[in-house]
């Protein structure tokens, strides 16, 4: 195992980043707000439009070439103040790379990348309530709790959804 890197993903990672994709899905079903039956389906074409466009960006967590780990920073359109600031989503490192403090610089990629959309003044994550492994990386990567909101999930349960933000102006201004 190498140093591992965070580095923003082409359409050269396409098929890698599907891949681990689908592997997050299938293996931790309960803690994505999207299920494996439905992004098994998607071509590369839809793909390309999940991962890559003007409003977000996919970074993947590097290993020698090879995806061990994905996070992407969307526009969050489901805003309901109408900021529609940017959200984290898809965080996902393979399970032998966990407990190194990877999951830091995925997020801080993340958060450079939105320092340069002007438009948003915050960017948000969730997780699922009872999930500690992803608390203590938002944490630490700087996000703060904002509140809890009930959901059903995917899986059908309802559970908390736990919400964090960070508040890009405040950054910004500090540089």
């Amino acid at each position: 195992m190498m140093a591992c890197i965070v580095r923003a993903l082409s359409d050269g990672d396409l098929v890698q980043a599907s891949q681990i994709r689908l592997e997050a899905l299938r293996d931790h079903p309960s803690v994505f707000l999207s299920k494996y039956e439905n992004e098994v389906k998607r071509g590369p074409d839809e793909w390309r439009s999940v991962l890559f466009g003007e409003d977000r960006c996919f970074f993947g967590l590097m290993d020698n070439g090879v995806i061990v780990g994905l996070i992407g920073i969307i526009t969050w359109k489901d805003d309901p103040s109408g900021e529609y600031p940017g959200a984290v989503v898809a965080h996902y490192i393979k399970p032998d790379y966990r407990g190194r403090g990877l999951s830091v610089p995925m997020y801080q990629a993340c958060i450079h990348w939105a320092l340069g959309h002007r438009a948003w003044k915050r960017v948000i994550v969730t997780h699922r309530a009872g999930n500690e492994g992803s608390r203590k990386a938002i944490l630490a990567a700087g996000f703060q709790f904002t509140h809890n909101e009930p959901m059903i999930w995917p899986d059908g349960n309802e559970d908390n959804e736990c919400i964090y933000a960070i508040n890009l102006e405040e950054m910004r201004q500090k540089q």
